[in-house]
């Protein structure tokens, strides 16, 4: 986790926190009520923010010791202002690190713990500077929302009151929340396990909620292309037919959505297609069934890999494909599966990235039974997934090149022979700019732009950068 950019986007938004902050203040005022004891003479409290929670505890507890730590100083600043003349000790410093003196019979915290990089390490380290009596108290989890159109639309307002969010032509709409697989790589599966007993997990919303929602959408904003966020739109065949044949009826725009190879057949492809589907994205992950079975957790084949791609073909969908290069036990020839496999589907276009394993999830777990990270490696140190790779690999320096250069073998399967040669070069410059021009144009033809838009958007974005 890059604690740098936490604490600069929590610094540069401290001043308006509050307003949007509804949700921190309700959990605040749940957690409160869930302490039961009363007479605490020392409280910690991490993760204070701008000081909600820090006011209820004082306001209960008014003869306790209070500290309250935060990693934003200008957080810090808000809470202090608001707080002041309570007798309350801020310390501006990372909880996670921070050594911290005191025998507190009450450790308290309000939705920060997932900003810490090892969760279990830290409480183990609150644990030893509690009381022997003494409570930590933090959030529990809540039920999940089975129904989701119980909950109003959101507030797009937030983001369109800036012209240039408001002016892009493509627009998110939710679909449903969760997802039933358990690939190793993915949060979703650690989603699953803490939430067993809590609720459905994977939940849609209805079709005419999500029609409605787009005509309200389209009546105020600029809108040439719907983008649908969900995990797998094409999961519930019997829910995605119902909303296709809707969306068709009603509205019929452009539109995008993530797929699953093993989830799409003739019929599928033929009605996302006629419902104005001209662009879906697929994961392939790794080319070798081994690696994408055994070690991704991704009970997908190369079989229904060429499928999917044959029935989009058939009815004109465009797709693109998300590729992992990097990963445990992986050789270079293993590597160059990856790209031939999507040379082979013709993927429209590809998305190679270099695996950059999530805390806690079954592939970070591997990597550290196996040994696998290299010895420098720490969890701050990861970098985006377009970065150098944390673990130890046979052939690292070629798989780098690799990652930058498949592309072009899948758009150009004549220059396979010739990567082959490239990747043996030392990185450069040459390799990294050829690999920022296929994003430009993965974005400009997923995102149903033209050229003179895309250039708009970048003089938008050179101005305001």
């Amino acid at each position: 986790m890059d604690k740098k950019a936490v604490i600069r986007n929590f610094s540069r938004y401290a001043r308006s926190y509050d307003k949007y902050a509804d949700v921190q203040k309700r959990a605040a005022s749940e957690l409160l009520e869930s302490i039961r004891e009363e007479g605490f003479r020392e409280i910690l409290e991490i993760g204070c923010g701008t000081g909600n929670y820090t006011l209820l505890l004082r306001e209960r507890f008014k003869n306790a010791s209070l500290k309250a730590i935060d990693i934003s100083g200008k957080m810090i600043d808000v809470a202090s202002e608001k707080l002041k003349d309570k007798n309350i000790e801020f310390i501006v410093a990372d909880a996670e690190t921070v050594d911290i003196r005191g025998d507190f019979d009450c450790i308290t915290s309000n939705a920060s713990f997932q900003w810490f990089s090892d969760l279990g390490k830290t409480i183990k380290k609150y644990s030893a500077a509690i009381k022997k009596d003494g409570t930590i108290h933090k959030n529990g989890l809540r039920p999940l929302i089975d129904d989701l159109d119980s909950l109003p639309f959101p507030d797009k307002e937030i983001y369109y009151k800036y012209k240039f969010l408001r002016d892009l032509p493509t627009k998110r709409i939710i679909v449903s929340r969760g997802c039933p697989y358990n690939c190793s790589y993915c949060f979703n599966h650690l989603y699953n396990e803490m939430y067993q007993g809590k609720g459905k997990f994977v939940r849609y919303r209805k079709p005419e909620k999500i029609i409605e929602e787009i005509k309200e959408l389209k009546a105020e904003y600029p809108l040439k292309t719907v983008s649908f966020s969900s995990d797998t739109f094409t999961l519930n065949k019997k829910w995605l037919f119902e909303f296709l044949g809707l969306y068709k009826k009603e509205l019929k725009i452009p539109f995008i959505c993530n797929s699953r190879a093993n989830e799409i057949d003739d019929e599928v492809a033929k009605r996302l297609a006629e419902a104005g589907c001209f662009y879906t994205s697929f994961g392939v992950e790794a080319g070798n069934e081994r690696i994408r079975i055994e070690i991704l957790k991704k009970n997908v084949t190369n079989q229904q890999i060429i499928d999917a791609a044959k029935h989009f073909r058939k009815y004109g969908i465009r797709y693109v494909t998300y590729n992992m290069f990097g990963l445990p036990t992986e050789t270079l020839k293993e590597a160059f599966e990856t790209m031939e496999l999507n040379a082979k589907i013709k993927a429209s276009i590809s998305t190679p990235t270099i695996l950059q394993p999530i805390i806690g999830t079954t592939i970070y777990k591997y990597i550290q039974d196996y040994d696998l990270f290299v010895p420098e490696f720490s969890p701050e140190c990861m970098n985006g997934h377009y970065g150098k790779s944390p673990l130890k690999l046979q052939d690292k320096k070629e798989i780098h090149n690799l990652q930058k250069l498949a592309w072009i073998g899948i758009k150009l399967p004549i220059t396979i022979p010739l990567i082959k040669i490239l990747v043996k070069l030392p990185p450069n410059p040459v390799f990294g700019a050829l690999f920022k021009l296929s994003l430009l144009y993965k974005y400009v033809e997923s995102r149903n732009l033209s050229w003179f838009e895309m250039l708009k958007i970048g003089w938008t974005l050179r101005k305001n950068v």
